[in-house]
C-alpha cells in the first residue's frame, strides 16, 4: 500500500498559509522540506509508522501570502528514529500606543535639565516616518509644549528592550530650542532623557510565543490530524516599522509532532 499521496493530502492541508492575528494581518506558512518515515507495524486492526517533516514555518505580515507547498519536491527518507526538533519564526507585535503608554510611565517623577532650569516629561507619544520613530514628548516646567525627537529602534538582548540609536531632536524643534532654551538642547539633557526612551518587549514575546503555542496544542487543521509540540528558547531577529506598529521577528527553537489517526 502506498500512503504517500494520503500523506501529502494531508500535509497540503496543514501548509495552506493561515491567519493568526487579523488587526496585524498576520500569517503562519509551513513549507515543508523532506519527509521521513520509520518502519511499519502490524497493531492488532492497524498499520501505525512515525512520520516525520524538514520544514520551515514563519509568520508573515501583510497580505495572504502564497503556499509554497510543491509534492514534486518533497523527498521521502526512511530514519530509524524520528527527529523531532523544530525552528519557527514569530512576530511580537507592538503598537505605538502601548509602546508609548510604557514610555510614559518610564519619566514619570523624572526631571531633566541643567541647574535651574528643568522639565518634567508628562506624556509620550510614538509614530514613524521614513523608517525613523519620532518621538513626541509633552513637556512641563521652564519649558511647557511638546518637543520631538527622531532615531532608530534597536534591540538589546540582555534586557529584551527595545531603545533608539542615534536619538536627536528633529530638526525644527532644535532649530526652536537653540534659540529659546538652549540648554534643553544640549547634549547632556539629551542623552538622560534617551535613558528613558526605551521599554521592554517580554509581554509582546510571550503573547507572540503563546499565539503560535495554541496551533501546537492538539490543534486539528483537518479530521483525524493533530498537531502538538512546544516552543522553548526565542532568539531576536530584526525590527520591522509599520504604520500600525513596531514588530519584532523571533526565533524560536522547540519539538512539535503531528499525529495521524485514520484519513477521511
Amino acid at each position: 500500500m502506498d500512503f504517500k499521496p494520503n500523506v501529502l493530502d494531508a500535509l497540503e492541508k496543514i501548509c495552506t498559509p493561515f491567519q493568526m492575528s487579523e488587526s496585524y494581518e498576520s500569517w503562519l506558512r509551513v513549507v515543508p522540506v523532506e519527509l521521513y518515515t520509520t518502519d511499519a507495524k502490524l497493531q492488532k486492526e492497524t498499520i501505525a509508522f512515525e512520520m516525520g517533516m524538514k520544514c520551515t514555518m514563519e509568520t508573515i505580515v501583510g497580505q495572504k501570502p502564497v503556499s509554497q507547498f510543491n509534492r514534486s519536491k518533497i523527498v521521502l527518507k526512511a530514519v530509524s528514529k524520528m527527529p523531532e526538533h523544530v525552528s519557527a519564526n514569530i512576530v511580537a507585535i507592538s503598537t505605538y500606543a502601548d509602546a508609548s503608554k510604557i514610555m510614559t510611565k518610564n519619566f514619570m517623577g523624572q526631571e531633566f535639565g541643567s541647574g535651574n532650569k528643568k522639565i518634567q516629561v508628562q506624556n509620550v507619544a510614538l509614530w514613524h516616518k521614513d523608517g525613523k520613530m519620532i518621538i513626541a514628548l509633552d513637556v512641563l516646567g521652564s519649558v511647557n509644549g511638546t518637543i520631538y525627537l527622531n532615531g532608530f529602534p534597536q534591540y538589546n538582548d540582555t534586557t529584551k528592550e527595545i531603545y533608539f540609536d542615534q536619538l536627536d531632536y528633529v530638526i525644527d524643534t532644535k532649530s526652536t530650542l537653540i534659540k529659546t532654551a538652549n540648554w534643553l538642547a544640549q547634549g547632556y539633557v539629551l542623552r538622560k532623557i534617551q535613558e528613558s526612551c526605551r521599554y521592554s518587549i517580554v509581554p509582546n514575546l510571550e503573547e507572540g510565543k503563546s499565539s503560535m503555542q495554541k496551533y501546537l496544542k492538539n490543534y486539528s487543521p483537518m479530521p483525524g490530524v493533530f498537531v502538538n509540540g512546544s516552543l522553548k528558547d526565542i532568539q531576536f531577529q530584526k525590527i520591522q516599522l509599520t504604520n500600525k506598529a513596531i514588530i519584532a521577528f523571533i526565533k524560536v527553537n522547540g519539538d512539535v509532532s503531528i499525529a495521524v489517526d485514520g484519513f477521511k
